[in-house]
């Protein structure tokens, strides 16, 4: 039996790479975030409240967008109302929502991708 080690220090290291500068690395921490998945849902959305830059929020938002965990909807709904390419962004984590196993979170989504258009 393999023990695998916490994911804690990697996520949180994978966050602090969607500030990077280079677009390679940044790309990097959004691919490797969403092999991880639902694990780091919670601290990407913490990051998000946590940061006032525009491309972090980005890079979160398309991280979440691959990972497509539910519980990602409340900050979607928020980032639309930053409006432009963070709106964007928002959009694409709700487009990802709708096809949930919670159907109320798949209703949400489309609710609010609706009443956005």
């Amino acid at each position: 039996m393999v023990i695998k080690a916490s994911a804690s220090a990697e996520i949180r290291t994978l966050i602090e790479a969607l500030d990077a500068d280079d677009e390679v690395h940044r790309e990097a921490a959004i691919a490797r975030l969403g092999i991880i998945g639902a694990r780091a849902v919670e601290r990407l959305t913490d990051a998000y409240a946590g940061t006032s830059n525009r491309r972090t929020r980005l890079a979160i938002l398309r991280a979440l967008e691959v990972i497509a965990d539910h519980r990602a909807a409340p900050l979607a709904r928020r980032a639309l109302g930053d409006g432009g390419d963070v709106a964007v962004a928002a959009t694409g984590v709700l487009r990802a929502i709708l096809s949930s196993r919670h159907a109320s979170a798949a209703a949400g989504a489309l609710d609010t991708l609706i009443a956005t258009t």
